[in-house]
């Protein structure tokens, strides 16, 4: 039984052909991805540059303070803080807070936000020139593109769990997923705070008892974390797919992923580096057309179709190995 069950399972190629499939049962569904490109594309720009630029200078002011009584090792990492600084500085003055919206952790797929922002001719901007204002904006789209991203992989996963759309119910059921998503983004800020500030302290009190013992383990905290980072790139993969398709809280998602992970490591491998190869190759060409306008256009539509159809198929292949795990 248990083999009739494996060869049952489609690969990973059959898998990403169903999810095309399924996205041309429900074409209509390219509305949401198109609407925030053309919303990037053609609405005012947020510009937090001003606030930005104050900032800045009173960091660089501070820099110049701490200069002056500094010496060696400590005038060279100034210097390079002052490089890093200049260039974020000049990445974030010249970005469009807008972008946020298709910034999130269900985030409807877009062309390119920078590149469709760039693009953006309009002369109207709408200028945050305080903390609480940029701080409000940056959170309101966070939780805006968060509640219609649930709605767009709800309404996808309906597809590929029942066969079959019933939007009455969406809005309900996408309130359960917006809430489950916002509770793992609570999770996770929690055990980063949890563990990151005592990880710190330790680290600035070695500092300060030895420069060099503080380095090394200030290094090889940084190179757990990258690696528990690219394990979580992995793991947990199919969290949304979970939640969306399995309708479970953000913990019984979490855990749901990393079964199938487990259970599936090689074939859940080779579907998410096909996944990017595929959405990078296809960024390139969209890149490429983007140059003019109906370029731009028809890279938008492309754009949607395929990235719809990459997540139906990320989802159907999570579906049929939970399936397989109960």
């Amino acid at each position: 039984m248990v083999a009739r069950e494996a060869r049952s399972v489609p690969g990973v190629i059959e898998t990403l052909s169903a999810g095309f499939e399924s996205i041309n049962r429900m074409l209509w569904i390219l509305a949401f991805p198109i609407g925030i490109d053309l919303l990037l594309w053609a609405a005012p720009r947020l510009s937090v540059a001003r606030l930005i630029s104050r900032l800045f200078d009173g960091y660089m002011r501070l820099l110049t303070m701490v200069e002056g009584e500094a010496t060696g090792f400590d005038v060279r990492w100034i210097e390079q803080q002052r490089l890093a600084a200049d260039g974020l500085r000049e990445g974030l003055e010249d970005g469009n807070l807008l972008g946020t919206v298709a910034r999130t952790m269900a985030s409807i797929p877009s062309i390119h936000p920078d590149q469709l922002m760039a693009a953006n001719q309009t002369e109207r901007v709408i200028e945050l020139v305080s903390l609480r204002d940029a701080v409000g904006a940056f959170v309101l789209l966070q939780l805006v593109g968060l509640f219609i991203g649930a709605v767009y992989y709800g309404l996808i996963a309906q597809q590929v769990r029942d066969g079959r759309l019933d939007p009455s119910t969406i809005v309900g059921r996408a309130t359960r997923y917006w809430l489950s998503m916002l509770g793992f983004i609570a999770l996770l800020f929690g055990l980063t705070l949890g563990v990151g500030l005592p990880v710190g302290v330790v680290i600035a009190v070695l500092t300060l008892v030895s420069p060099l013992l503080g380095a090394v383990v200030g290094q090889a905290v940084g190179l757990v974390v990258v690696l528990a980072y690219v394990a979580s790139l992995i793991y947990l993969f199919f969290l949304v797919d979970a939640i969306v398709v399995s309708e479970v809280g953000p913990i019984r998602a979490a855990l749901s992923s990393v079964r199938v992970v487990h259970r599936n490591f090689w074939p859940a491998l080779g579907l998410l580096v096909l996944l990017f190869v595929i959405s990078a190759g296809m960024g390139i060409i969209w890149n490429g057309l983007g140059r003019q306008p109906f370029g731009l256009v028809v890279g938008i539509v492309g754009n949607a179709y395929v990235m719809s159809g990459l997540i139906a198929a990320s989802m159907l292949f999570y579906r049929h190995r939970a399936a397989n795990l109960s």
